[in-house]
């Protein structure tokens, strides 16, 4: 499930240079954030929590 939802995730994806470049120098993605993500789309957040 979880490739699918990435797999989804990746084919929408759309990169603002600028943006992409300001938040690298803050760090890497946080499993918090991808787990938000999953609930947005209809993945209830205990079930995202477990696979991000």
């Amino acid at each position: 499930m979880c490739l699918e939802v990435m797999s989804e995730m990746a084919s929408s994806l759309k990169f603002i240079k600028e943006k992409t470049l300001k938040s690298m120098e803050k760090g890497f993605i946080s499993a918090t954030e991808i787990a938000d993500y999953l609930a947005r789309n209809n993945v209830p957040f205990r079930t995202a929590s477990r696979h991000s």
